[in-house]
This record gives structure tokens, sequence and C-alpha cells, in this order.
């Protein structure tokens, strides 16, 4: 097979170009301020929003609820995390007690300052309706499940259904326990 000497030269610049394409697409930035420059100066389209995350913190579980004299309790505190707000109208969310049992959920905004969350997995469904401020969440709780029976107030055996008031207190992020998943 003969080859002419410019389809060569065409082949090792193709290579070189190549080469130098990847060292750069694969090169890190050298400083965190050149990058973080780089990612601020993105702009922003019409409609988008830069999400932000608050935490909210209880004195009880947020899965349960405050201990009864059922079998069934949670492990307080609880966390509560909603991606998001204020800006947004309906995010992700997430909540996680002491023990890093929880839920993953979503978020849509009600009317003036209320949440409405629901988070759930094969076996528990928690919603709650809350009123939300920079520094307190407060509202309805409810805790479901289909997988377990838990004695009413007469005594008969019911479907779980556990109820309750949430009150909690703006918190760190950083200080949520890590969900075991």
């Amino acid at each position: 097979m003969v080859t002419s000497e410019s389809t060569v030269r065409q082949g090792h610049l193709s290579l070189t170009l190549f080469i130098v394409s990847v060292a750069f697409a694969c090169a890190e930035p050298k400083s965190d301020g050149a990058t973080r420059a780089l990612v601020d100066s993105t702009p922003e389209t019409p409609g988008s929003v830069r999400l932000t995350t608050r935490c909210y913190r209880s004195s009880h579980s947020m899965l349960l609820g405050p201990i009864t004299k059922s079998r069934q309790n949670g492990e307080g505190p609880g966390w509560l995390r909603v991606d998001g707000l204020p800006t947004a109208d309906g995010g992700s969310g997430e909540i996680v007690d002491a023990n890093r049992a929880g839920l993953g959920g979503v978020w849509h905004r009600g009317t003036g300052d209320s949440l409405s969350i629901t988070a759930a997995d094969d076996f528990l469904r928690v919603e709650l309706r809350l009123a939300v401020s920079d520094s307190t969440a407060t509202g309805s709780a409810l805790a479901l499940s289909d997988a377990d029976l838990e004695r009413d107030a007469s005594g008969k055996l019911q479907t779980f259904r556990r109820s309750w008031v949430l009150r909690a207190s703006r918190a760190p992020c950083d200080s949520m326990p890590v969900r075991v998943m």
C-alpha cells in the first residue's frame, strides 16, 4: 500500500490536535478562584433559579412523631431538608431521624408560606402540611402504612395511621444525619 507524504503529515497533525484537545479537557484548573469565576459568570437563562436548601430540626421523629405507647416509634430528633426554598414552587426534600432512617420526598408550595411535603417508600408514607418561615416550620404531620397494624384508642387493630403537630426550628443542613439508603 502506497501512502503519500501529505497524507501521513495530515494524520500526524490530526493525532497531535486530538492529544492536545484531550489534555486541555482533562486538565484541572490551577485555582478555585478561576473555576468559581467561570461558574459565577455563567449567565442565568430567563426562568432559571439558583436553588437554596433549608433544613429544620424537630425534637421528635420526623417519620413517626412523638413517642407513643405503641411498639412503632421513631428516634428523634428528626430533620427536614427542603431544596429550593424560598424561591421555587416545588422541589425535592428529605426527612431523616437521628438513627439515619429516612425518606426522600417532594414538596409543593401552597398559599402564602405553606408547603405540602410527601415522602414515601414501599412501607411508609409521611405527609406534612407546614407553614414555614426563615426560622420555623410548623403544621400537621401524618404517617401511614398498610404494612403494619396498630391499635386505635378503643383497642381495635387498624392500619397504621399516626398524626401529630410538627414543630421544627431552622438548623444547619450539615448537622442533618446522612440517610441510610
